[in-house]
């Protein structure tokens, strides 16, 4: 791996500057699930749980509003573009959907608390503005019960590829879509940050 890459990856992902005033941060906590993980690449054919097995990749802190909104960032830098655009073709498949729905359905079984009841989720595309090379868009939707109130919670995933390097952003909200446009601008705040020919 090119320690030039891992420096760059490191450089381009989210810091809490990026973000408006009122947002605090957490160190990154990767929440693995095994079972979930396994599903996911056996529905989606993947060879492992890194898409790109020898890109650079660098994890931004955990963010969140004063209203509870999450975002999470991570960025890859890979050998070539092709590594790259390969996952957005993956992530552009027919079954994309109800592979992501199946695994949150996993997730959020074995972490729901008792006094809630998760619904079965469901995944489709998001219409999100074209960014960088290419931009694929998702946004899960949970039903939620608990203590009587019934809610959706929402997840936005957004995958953006500019030349080598690969930008994954989530966005999480309650009641309510997270807004895109804050998506979209954090986003540009990354590739803004990319050199020029990388």
């Amino acid at each position: 791996m090119n320690p030039a890459d891992v420096t760059l990856a490191h450089h381009l992902a989210l810091s809490l500057s990026d973000l408006p005033p009122g947002w605090t941060s957490t160190p990154h906590e990767d929440q693995k699930n095994a079972k979930a993980d396994e599903e996911l690449n056996a529905c989606m054919h993947l060879p492992g749980t890194k898409l790109i097995a020898s890109a650079a990749s660098a994890d931004s802190p955990d963010f969140t509003s004063s209203s509870r909104q999450q975002i999470t960032n991570s960025v890859g830098v890979a050998t070539k573009p092709s590594d790259v655009a390969m996952v957005l073709d993956l992530l552009s498949g027919a079954n994309t959907g109800a592979c992501f729905a199946g695994y949150l359905d996993t997730v959020l079984k074995s972490a729901a608390s008792s006094d809630a009841k998760i619904g079965k989720s469901s995944v489709a595309p998001e219409s999100f503005d074209a960014l960088g090379d290419r931009t694929v868009a998702l946004r899960a939707t949970v039903p939620v019960s608990t203590k009587g109130l019934n809610v959706n919670v929402y997840a936005d995933i957004v995958v953006v590829q500019k030349g080598r390097v690969g930008i994954l952003l989530t966005a999480e909200d309650t009641l309510n879509p997270f807004p895109t446009g804050m998506s979209a601008s954090l986003i540009r705040k990354v590739l803004a940050r990319i050199p020029a020919g990388t």
